[in-house]
């Protein structure tokens, strides 16, 4: 019997801002990428969208705040108001993880 384990893709987390509280520009942006089972994340294959009516692909731009364990800007500059990103991380495994951060800028 041939018998295999259940395995995960990379997991998303926001480390700054926090999530539910406001915050004003500029900002630390920190999201972290964890992957699992002995894999790495591929920092090319991280894509951020910016969740609007109609989407905003921003990953070029953030390019450079990209690394294999996540995406570190030390001064964000974010215009006021409510803000939804998604963030799309592929493992050197191939499994793909999708997460929501939401920023509430004052």
């Amino acid at each position: 019997m041939n018998m295999r384990g259940v395995t995960r893709g990379p997991t998303i987390d926001q480390i700054s801002p926090s999530p539910s509280a406001p915050v004003h520009s500029p900002l630390e942006r920190k999201i972290e990428h964890i992957a699992h089972n002995k894999a790495d994340i591929d920092p090319a294959a991280v894509k951020v969208i910016y969740e609007k009516e109609a989407p905003i692909d921003l990953t070029d731009r953030l390019r450079k705040y990209v690394t294999s364990e996540g995406i570190d800007m030390p001064d964000a500059e974010v215009p006021p108001g409510t803000h939804l990103l998604r963030f799309e991380v592929k493992d050197s495994l191939g499994r793909k993880s999708v997460g929501s951060v939401k920023l509430l800028v004052q």
